[in-house]
């Protein structure tokens, strides 16, 4: 019974050692694409504030900055200043509004779409990473029942050759 208890434990930490694993690369996998995915919509104007908060001028944040004088409010453009934009797919366009605020315009079916194929895909990575490691990883558990069996069987057997 003690080594059938054994197996069990060892069963369940393995499973928590591949749970934390599976974790592991599922956050590494994200980091890689949010990292690699550049901005492509960047907003076209700056405002003001205080006594300039109507006023606003022209200024390409992906390769300026916008900067307020702290007195006046009134903005200003720097320029060869990163600025941080957004993510546009490829199918889907940058659009600005009046007032020069950035966003992306996407057709809704391409965003399901790649929706369900994103998850389509993750799904299918963690489904064979599981089935791999658990295929490769030797002396994975047995089920209860067997484990169980086995040891009883083990304990006969001592029994026996003892008696002889």
């Amino acid at each position: 019974s003690t080594q059938s208890t054994g197996e069990t434990f060892q069963h369940y930490f393995k499973q928590i050692n591949l749970r934390r694993e599976m974790i592991f690369h599922i956050l590494l996998l994200h980091l890689l694409i949010s990292v690699t995915h550049t901005y492509n919509c960047y907003d076209q104007k700056c405002w003001g504030t205080k006594l300039y908060n109507s006023t606003s001028i022209p200024c390409d944040l992906a390769q300026n900055h916008c900067q307020l004088n702290n007195i006046t409010g009134y903005p200003s453009c720097l320029q060869h200043f990163d600025t941080i934009g957004i993510k546009c797919g490829d199918q889907c366009k940058c659009v600005t509004d009046d007032r020069g605020r950035a966003a992306c315009s996407c057709p809704n079916k391409y965003i399901i779409m790649v929706s369900v194929a994103l998850i389509g895909v993750v799904l299918a990575g963690i489904l064979w990473f599981v089935y791999f490691r658990c295929k490769m990883s030797k002396g994975l558990p047995m089920d209860t029942a067997r484990a169980e069996e086995e040891a009883e069987g083990r304990r006969n057997l001592k029994y026996a050759v003892d008696d002889e």
